[in-house]
């Protein structure tokens, strides 16, 4: 594989697909001299160590998409994806300007892109910025907690996959229905850890932090949630 020009103080980000696992050895030759620089890897068959990667992945997919709409033009298909992606991963793009403003949240008639002019530059560069990423960085309304993308909205922090009008099990913020839901299960402490008014996926149902809701939780309730 031929990689671009690397700087120093600069890096590059590569994804790929790797069938098997076990332990390997990555070779990166050094342009045209005979310098060759072995990594010995570990190819795990699953690893949740770079939680960072689908929001990453998902932002150079926007941008793949975004180039196919400037230059061969929009179809309610790309658009549509882009949406479900800029949605689930919290990514600012020309259809999910929502996620900029907490106050609008809806993902009805985006600007069109600008083909010329200084609009089209600008178009081209955020595409490009896109495209090539190889950090994203979370805003203030954007926080990735294990593995999930959460939004702030109308001050709540929302999980990206929630549909409005989707039923919820409300509990009370530090009641002692929060609390059993913690003891149950402690691996949604840092879903927690975001703040008192928070709606996340828990099992096969949806969780909503707030000011009203359940107080207690006996072992029916606890058991909708599976675990």
């Amino acid at each position: 594989m031929q990689l671009p020009d690397l700087f120093y103080g600069s890096q590059i980000a590569l994804f790929g697909r790797y069938t098997g696992s076990g332990k390997a050895t990555i070779v990166l030759v050094r342009g045209s001299e005979t310098v060759q620089l072995p990594f010995d890897v570990v190819f795990p068959e699953e690893s949740s160590g770079a939680a960072f990667l689908p929001r990453l992945w998902a932002a150079r997919k926007i941008g793949h998409l975004l180039n196919i709409i400037r230059f061969e033009g929009e179809t309610e298909e790309l658009k549509n994806l882009i949406i479900a992606l800029g949605t689930e991963y919290g990514i600012a793009t020309p259809y999910t300007s929502f996620l900029v403003r907490e106050e609008v949240h809806t993902t009805t008639a985006p600007p069109p892109f600008a083909y010329w002019g200084p609009s089209a530059v600008g178009a081209a560069q955020a595409t490009k910025s896109l495209t090539e990423a190889k950090t994203l960085q979370s805003a203030d309304y954007v926080r990735e907690v294990s593995g999930r993308v959460f939004l702030f909205l109308d001050g709540v922090w929302q999980e990206s996959t929630y549909e409005e009008g989707t039923p919820t099990v409300d509990l009370v913020y530090l009641s002692d229905a929060y609390f059993a839901l913690l003891d149950r299960f402690p691996e949604i402490a840092p879903i927690l850890a975001l703040g008192e008014k928070v709606v996340f996926k828990l099992g096969s149902a949806w969780v909503r932090i707030g000011e009203q809701g359940l107080t207690e939780l006996g072992p029916d309730e606890l058991a909708t949630f599976g675990g």
